[in-house]
């Protein structure tokens, strides 16, 4: 949002306009966001009405690009997806980004495992779906063994709730695994160390608007995503569920970000 900056300029002029016309297009789509952030706090049941509406009748494979897949503990949903994103480091390959969505804080089903890794140019993400919660023993397994391949875990607030609530879960499913062998990057604390006396607070949202210049659009908020999963499962109706799997995935690509300016301000 700097007009003065290097990368501002380049941006406006990769579109055509000006340094004044780009502003004016950023601050359009911040009120944007913001009233559509707003909608989803004050009327989340009209939110959740429209998206009932807009894919009644429509099966996940028709909206979600994914296919099911068998693991020791049973089926689940899987959903592979790629964006090009430019010159970011997070490490080696054997480096993986990793969150989680869950019915609650403690001691509730997850119901969505997103991971994410980078290659050449491209974000490559795997998100597990829990099509319903007697899934969730698959999208662990799912994890678990995909995690086999990599060295490294990157998180947010990965020590305080991912990594303990993934280990809590996979001990209540029996499933003698364990991701605490894996070097742990947790961003959140590596940003406060970065960023705490520049911003408000180092919320993902607040660094992916002030580090990243983003705002997201039609996004539910974290606190949201057990009554929207609710709604879906109660409806049988998949709309409520699309935005929760778009929110999982723009988390990765935005920590994807985040981690490699640190890396760069190291």
């Amino acid at each position: 949002y700097n007009p003065m900056s290097k990368e501002f300029q380049e941006e406006a002029k990769k579109r055509g306009m000006s340094g004044f016309q780009y502003m004016q297009l950023l601050r359009q789509k911040s009120r944007v966001a913001n009233d559509v952030y707003q909608n989803y706090h004050r009327y989340p049941g009209n939110i959740k009405q429209m998206l009932i509406e807009k894919y009644r009748g429509k099966n996940l494979e028709d909206v979600i690009n994914g296919k099911v897949i068998s693991t020791e503990k049973g089926a689940c949903y899987h959903i592979e997806s790629q964006e090009m994103i430019d010159s970011i480091n997070i490490g080696d390959t054997k480096s993986l980004i990793f969150d989680i969505e869950t019915m609650g804080f403690s001691s509730v089903p997850i119901i969505l495992i997103g991971l994410a890794r980078v290659h050449d140019n491209n974000i490559l993400i795997d998100q597990y779906l829990s099509r319903n919660p007697k899934e969730e023993p698959a999208i662990l397994t799912a994890f678990v063994n995909r995690l086999r391949e990599n060295d490294t875990i990157i998180t947010f607030n990965g020590t305080r709730f991912d990594m303990p609530f993934v280990e809590d879960r996979l001990s209540y499913h029996k499933i003698e695994e364990t991701i605490y062998n894996k070097t742990h990057h947790d961003a959140l604390p590596l940003s406060r160390y970065a960023w705490k006396t520049k911003l408000p607070n180092c919320k993902l949202a607040t660094l992916e608007k002030y580090i990243l210049g983003i705002e997201r659009e039609d996004d539910v908020p974290s606190r949201s995503v057990p009554d929207f999963y609710r709604t879906y499962i109660r409806h049988k109706n998949i709309g409520p569920l699309v935005p929760i799997i778009n929110h999982n995935k723009q988390d990765l690509i935005t920590l994807a970000k985040i981690f490699s300016r640190l890396r760069e301000s190291r």
